[in-house]
């Protein structure tokens, strides 16, 4: 962002929680901020982003809910823009099967929610137990 000379502010652990808000409210209302990098576990919740259009996530948490709470962020009351979400991973790496993990817990989230009301194509058999066993004890059974 330096670089190219886009006006930033970033919001993670290092941040003043006294500041906080007011960046929020300076990025909500100037429209020369370019950018607004947050962490997702310094950004808290109820924190409203509707000046955003797009959500990139560079360094996934791995926890399905906070990275929702993070997309939820640009997508408050009062949006009007389309928010456009991007996941940065590299193909062939232990992140790639980590974030297959990710969506697989949030798929059984949504199954317990909905009370088992589910496709049987959502979630198969199979991979609800690669969830309890490694790849492995898979092909021993």
């Amino acid at each position: 962002m330096w670089y190219r000379k886009h006006t930033y502010m970033r919001l993670d652990g290092s941040s003043k929680i006294s500041d906080r808000r007011d960046m929020v409210a300076d990025f909500q209302s100037r429209s020369d901020i370019f950018v607004f990098l947050l962490s997702t576990r310094a950004g808290g919740l109820g924190i409203n982003l509707t000046a955003a259009d797009t959500v990139i996530f560079y360094d996934s948490d791995w926890n399905p809910t906070v990275d929702q709470q993070a997309m939820d962020r640009a997508h408050r009351l009062g949006q009007t823009k389309q928010v456009t979400v991007y996941r940065l991973v590299c193909k062939g790496t232990i992140e790639e099967r980590i974030l297959q993990r990710a969506k697989e817990k949030s798929e059984i989230q949504k199954m317990v929610i909905s009370g088992g009301n589910f496709k049987p194509d959502q979630l198969k058999p199979k991979e609800v137990v690669s969830l309890l066993l490694d790849d492995d004890e898979i092909e021993r059974k």
